[in-house]
């Protein structure tokens, strides 16, 4: 585990993923909390941060999707929003959560 800053995850995500978005014609847009760290499995996040993504663009025919990063209660909150089609993307995201967040328990977010 070691120290990153969340930031260069989401926009290495986001600049992954962009040119699918921007070839449906989709807006991608990232919030990101300032000063935001985590000490954690690096890859694994990005790994997780891409798959939500990819499935954002695959079930989004049109509008937007945000990437969200914050801490609440010393926690690391990712949200990603779309316009998909929610039943697919969270029967999808069910199998996806428990594989990809169960190595991240004991996860440390710092702001600032």
């Amino acid at each position: 585990m070691t120290r990153f800053a969340v930031a260069e995850v989401v926009e290495e995500a986001v600049k992954s993923i962009r040119p699918l978005a921007d070839d449906k014609g989709l807006s991608l847009e990232i919030e990101i909390a300032p000063g935001l760290h985590s000490v954690s499995d690096r890859r694994r996040l990005l790994q997780c941060l891409l798959n939500l993504l990819s499935n954002a663009v695959k079930y989004s025919e049109k509008g937007s999707i945000q990437c969200c990063a914050y801490a609440q209660d010393e926690q690391l909150m990712l949200r990603v929003t779309d316009n998909g089609q929610r039943t697919t993307v969270l029967a999808l995201q069910e199998k996806i959560f428990p594989i990809c967040l169960t190595p991240l328990s004991g996860l440390r977010v710092t702001c600032g």
